[in-house]
């Protein structure tokens, strides 16, 4: 009967001995960490949209902020966006990650094949801002005639474009830091007929 007594207090004492050993473990491999962690990580500021670095490009726009990887949209008329840096260049193309297929006079292209949209959308870059001009009514068939320096009714639009898609990509560069920004326009996308013999239900 002692020996089995004192097997029992043995076994309770290894018992506690490897739980004292696990709780060890798990405070000094995951809550330590967690804890020092959530205490060295900076404040990050009120306004989600203001840039974390200080030194980085933002472009404020409606009061709204953009920094680099940011989405903004366009409207009719002219768009004025101030500038972090003087003297920043500013270059605007279509924006490759959003390709569709189009076809000026049966010759068929890409979009991102358009690699300088400066004056097809009326860039001026000032020293502390740019502004986009998109006339009123703008389709985005306007927009790749003016490109390809064609009337608009040689244009077709072969691949499904989603309205307001960024559609645009706006490069800002100072001081040796660039910011990339894709922009988006509510165009009047006109009907597109799908061929119901090559869609697969």
């Amino acid at each position: 009967m002692k020996t089995r007594t004192l097997k029992n207090i043995i076994a309770l004492i290894i018992a506690l001995i490897v739980f004292a050993l696990a709780a060890t473990i798990i405070y000094v491999y995951v809550v330590d960490p967690i804890i020092n962690d959530e205490q060295t990580t900076p404040d990050t500021p009120d306004d989600p949209g203001s840039p974390v670095d200080p030194g980085a490009i933002a472009i404020t726009h409606d009061g709204e902020i953009f920094v680099d990887g940011d989405k903004c949209y366009f409207a009719e008329g002219v768009n004025t966006f101030t500038l972090s840096h003087a003297g920043a260049t500013v270059a605007i193309s279509a924006n490759p990650d959003c390709n569709f297929d189009y076809s000026v006079d049966d010759q068929i292209f890409r979009w991102g094949g358009l690699t300088d949209l400066s004056t097809v959308i009326n860039l001026v870059v000032h020293a502390d801002s740019f502004s986009v001009t998109i006339p009123d009514g703008e389709t985005i068939e306007d927009l790749i005639a003016r490109a390809h320096a064609v009337p608009s009714d040689s244009v077709e639009l072969l691949s499904a474009l989603p309205n307001s898609a960024p559609i645009f990509r706006i490069l800002v560069t100072a001081d040796d830091q660039t910011a990339t920004l894709s922009a988006a326009y509510s165009f009047d996308i006109d009907t597109i007929d799908l061929d119901q013999s090559q869609i697969v239900f």
